[in-house]
């Protein structure tokens, strides 16, 4: 019965397109394919049609992981949306998780 599941899950996944691989991957906790979604619906890399409101779910649910890249991209999202009162948070969580990036950003915004 196991070998069964797991042969339906390989082909479940083989049929599945990259980004819904991804979805999968996030929905069971993988946060890096969270990040992942979020930064190919940012930037339409890999194909994927451009979604910042999809960026953003994803960015999210990495950075509540503790995902850094995510919540540093974040963060330069919704300072591109002049929304700098957010976008601090983002920067100051990425910040107190050691990416230099975020802390120079969020010194920035003041």
């Amino acid at each position: 019965m196991k070998k069964i599941i797991i042969i339906l899950v390989v082909i479940f996944v083989y049929f599945l397109s990259a980004e819904k691989q991804r979805i999968v991957f996030c929905y069971f906790g993988d946060k890096a394919a969270c990040h992942n979604v979020g930064y190919y619906n940012e930037t339409g890399a890999e194909n994927t049609k451009i979604n910042l409101e999809k960026a953003k779910k994803y960015y999210e649910k990495a950075c509540r992981k503790d995902f850094v890249g995510s919540c540093h991209n974040m963060g330069l999202l919704l300072n591109q949306e002049k929304n700098i009162l957010a976008s601090r948070q983002y920067f100051e969580k990425g910040c107190d998780l050691d990416y230099l990036g975020s802390c120079a950003s969020l010194a920035a915004s003041y």
